[in-house]
């Protein structure tokens, strides 16, 4: 139970071996835009929800992946930049 509670705490903190929230927050958009769409599709033209709503919730979830994305590939950049400036200077 302590594992679980510390998983689920970790999606607060801002660590680098932590879950990420973004991530979370995607899946779940995600598999609410799925089910959503799945059980309007058996339902008439004009209780489907308008094509703002999928096509807003398409791009936060998009956009959600994408940050977290660039976090990553800028962390892995900079990250590798600053132990290469650190080296030099100790080197020296």
């Amino acid at each position: 139970m302590k594992k679980l509670i510390s998983f689920i705490a970790g999606f607060f903190l801002d660590k680098p071996d932590a879950p990420s929230m973004k991530r979370l927050i995607a899946l779940f958009l995600g598999i609410l835009l799925g089910v959503t769409l799945y059980h309007n599709s058996f339902s008439e033209a004009h209780v489907a929800p308008s094509e703002a709503l999928v096509y807003s919730v398409t791009l936060l979830i998009a956009a959600l992946l994408g940050l977290k994305v660039l976090e990553k590939l800028i962390e892995g950049y900079f990250g590798k930049k600053n132990s290469n400036d650190d080296s030099e200077e100790t080197s020296n």
